[in-house]
């Protein structure tokens, strides 16, 4: 009796290996119950690019391999047994199908490809808390005779996650101007101190640019003139500030979600207004 309950043992621990012969001899063994692959999560791609994308789970031996339907895997690369970095060339928008596999067998999982969202206002995202400013789509400028001081403005968006916020100047005003155009978790009020991130644009016989966040001087003085592309680019903590594609500023963030803010001022003496355009609330 002692006897049977060893060779049932034994039969039973040897189905749950897989074993693989190559000229009767043997190339590999494993235990199948823990290594057959097995998908967490992963990282969505974006349309009609090559690109990177992290698969989590367990079971990336070796001998793992990834083969995708409706977009190319071009390599693999195993950093450990629950991560594979596999760079892929996508097209269009969807979902497809994808097959990892390794020695012990097979899973099928899925790969979202999507497309970046970007907001402008106008457009595909209403402008809201319009005070004493004239919008269009994608473009902003303050009425002529605007309420005295940092109380005319307007905003609009909301994305969660890294962004970027892109403008342009596109006329310089005629006399003394001042805004800040920038990005903000919420829209308070059209007071520039309400603004989390905000670029300056100061004429006042010169046209100068400073950084401000939460009504406080971060940085200055660089200069503007009308075509000058500004950015704000914020990629986990850390927040960026261009000008044609320059960066002059760093800081760190974590205002999320986030959207476009504005903050114009007027008096008798600053009565000038820029035109600010082109801008875009994008995901990256």
């Amino acid at each position: 009796m002692k006897h049977i309950l060893i060779l049932i043992s034994l039969i039973f621990s040897i189905s749950a290996f897989s074993q693989s012969y190559k000229n009767q001899s043997l190339v590999y063994t494993c235990d199948c119950s823990e290594l057959v692959p097995f998908v967490s999560s992963i990282d969505d791609g974006l349309i009609s690019s090559t690109q990177d994308v992290l698969i989590e789970g367990a079971g990336f031996t070796s001998s793992v391999s990834v083969v995708g339907f409706g977009f190319t895997v071009n390599s693999i690369t195993i950093i450990n047994g629950n991560e594979l970095i596999v760079n892929v060339t996508t097209g269009t928008q969807g979902v497809y199908s994808l097959i990892i596999s390794n020695e012990c067998g097979e899973t099928q999982s899925f790969l979202n490809v999507v497309d970046l969202i970007c907001l402008v206002g106008g457009d595909n995202s209403a402008w809201e808390n319009i005070n004493n400013v004239i919008v269009g789509t994608g473009s902003i400028q303050r009425n002529a005779i605007g309420a005295n001081g940092w109380s005319n403005g307007a905003s609009f968006g909301g994305l969660s996650g890294d962004f970027e916020l892109v403008f342009t100047v596109a006329s310089l005003s005629v006399g003394n101007s001042a805004l800040m155009i920038g990005a903000s978790d919420v829209d308070i009020n059209q007071n520039y101190n309400t603004i989390d991130h905000a670029i300056y644009l100061l004429k006042a016989g010169a046209n100068s640019t400073r950084v401000y966040e939460n009504g406080a001087f971060s940085w200055g003085t660089g200069t503007y003139t009308t075509g000058d592309i500004f950015t704000i680019r914020r990629i986990g903590t850390s927040i960026d500030y261009l000008k044609n594609g320059t960066s002059f500023h760093t800081s760190t963030s974590t205002i999320d979600p986030v959207i476009f803010d504005t903050s114009f001022y007027y008096s008798g003496s600053y009565s000038g207004t820029s035109i600010i355009n082109n801008i875009e609330l994008c995901e990256i």
